[in-house]
């Protein structure tokens, strides 16, 4: 009896929830989540919130169609299964009701293998919103995507994707419109001036005045602001794209009054970051015979190479050897063909002109690298009309099909410091571990170590 009543209260406790509670419900778990609360940040939680919950206007139409949001007496229930078959990307585009359903009868269990061709993801429109501006583009994605999934389109399911994909574009336009760029646009994506609405260079004109550059909300007046604000922020190769981060070190700009203030708050973050970064790796920023220069990135640091570092503090104690300090660990693809140009550019030789000038260069980099590693981005650092962004973007996408080794691979440091002190650190360390050591004089005396595994872990210990 207890159980009968325990249930029966469930039943009613559910019945009763408002329709607004049963909609956020089957949306969380269309999402995979069973509570707000799973969400990262207090942002995204309001911008997942914003992102679903039908506006003013479209809750009228909802209700027309039988869903009411604020009521109890639904001709159909926000929680049935019907809605959940749909998993409210409906709702999202409440007036192309018919077209959804239409499309649901017609391709039947193939509707869920075209549905994010043809509609924004609304757990996810806050990211996707900017991809939809295009309804011809999306059409054309539309039919490719029917096409790889094998899944026909007659006239008339053509005629409902294509009034759905308009739909969509129409929603996301609004959804840009009236929310800033900063929430419009992610950490790791980039715009162009020319993909700027007229709600984003308003604001951006508004945020970058207020620090101080001046500018008015047309399309050139805030691409030159752009490159200006890069400028101020250190950016050797400034250009008018539009980034999330660019974005990130504005708005901190905005909040803190000028970019001086940002700047400052930007150093101090990065200096606790690579401290933080420093001590997780089992206390590498405690050693007493061992320092890191401030551009180290300990992200990807091999544990054998970790190791190495720690048994190299160890080694200078014991001999009583100079402290040394490690210039670069984790090297990303970017950062190598960075490195590489650096140090291509400082080996020409500016007392001669033309291809004389450019064979030390050459020399130095098939000397470090081999021939057939180093020929072909020789060839793009060589060349005059790219810029030196350009050069390294380019190099970086070669250098991305490479096989991944030393500071790629997180298994290789740069040391500087006494060079016969050093020599000695790489002899001893020879006895734990499988490594490859070289002096190196460019860009200054320094020793490359790259470590492969351990021999004894036992004798670490």
């Amino acid at each position: 009896m207890k159980s009968y009543k325990k249930n029966k209260s469930k039943v009613n406790k559910e019945i009763k929830r408002s329709e607004r509670k049963k909609y956020l419900d089957t949306m969380m778990a269309d999402m995979g989540i069973s509570s707000l609360s799973e969400l990262s940040s207090n942002e995204e939680r309001k911008k997942w919130l914003k992102a679903v919950m039908p506006s003013k206007s479209l809750e009228r139409k909802l209700k027309e169609m039988g869903y009411d949001l604020s009521g109890s007496k639904n001709k159909k229930s926000l929680g049935s299964r019907r809605v959940r078959l749909l998993k409210f990307r409906k709702l999202a585009l409440a007036s192309g009701g018919d077209d959804i359903d239409f499309l649901i009868q017609t391709l039947g269990p193939n509707y869920s293998k075209i549905v994010r061709f043809i509609i924004p993801n609304p757990i996810i429109f806050f990211s996707e919103a900017r991809g939809w501006l295009d309804p011809e583009a999306k059409m054309r994605e539309a039919r490719a995507g029917f096409a790889a999934a094998g899944v026909p389109m007659t006239p008339e399911v053509e005629a409902a994707v294509k009034r759905v994909i308009e739909n969509g574009s129409s929603e996301s336009m609004a959804f840009i419109n009236e929310n800033p760029i900063s929430e419009t646009i992610g950490s790791g994506q980039s715009l162009s001036p020319e993909d700027l609405v007229d709600s984003d260079l308003n604001r951006l004109s508004k945020d970058l005045s207020s620090v101080g550059i001046q500018t008015d909300s047309t399309r050139s007046s805030v691409a030159n602001s752009i490159i200006t604000l890069k400028e101020r922020f250190g950016d050797e190769n400034p250009n008018s794209i539009l980034t999330g981060e660019i974005l990130g070190l504005l708005a901190a700009a905005v909040a803190g009054g000028s970019i001086e203030a940002a700047m400052q708050q930007r150093e101090s973050s990065e200096e606790e970051e690579r401290l933080n970064a420093a001590a997780n790796q089992s206390g590498l920023s405690s050693l007493a015979n061992v320092d890191f220069a401030r551009s180290v990135d300990f992200s990807r640091v091999s544990r054998d190479l970790m190791m190495a570092i720690v048994r190299m503090d160890s080694i200078i104690e014991e001999k009583a050897l100079s402290p040394v300090t490690i210039t670069s660990l984790f090297r990303s693809d970017f950062d190598q063909a960075r490195v590489m140009l650096e140090n291509y550019n400082r080996m020409k030789d500016g007392n001669l002109s033309g291809a004389a000038a450019l064979q030390p260069a050459n020399d130095y980099m098939i000397d470090l690298y081999g021939e057939s590693w180093a020929r072909p981005i020789i060839d793009i650092y060589q060349k005059e009309d790219l810029t030196d962004d350009e050069k390294i973007r380019q190099a970086e996408a070669i250098i991305s099909q490479r096989p991944k080794t030393g500071h790629r691979l997180g298994r290789a440091m740069d040391v500087v410091g006494n060079m016969e002190d050093v020599s000695t650190v790489a002899k001893e360390l020879e006895k734990y571990f499988v490594l490859r050591s070289q002096r190196e004089d460019e860009p200054g005396p320094h020793y490359h170590i790259s470590i492969t595994r351990q021999i004894d872990s036992q004798a670490l210990v």
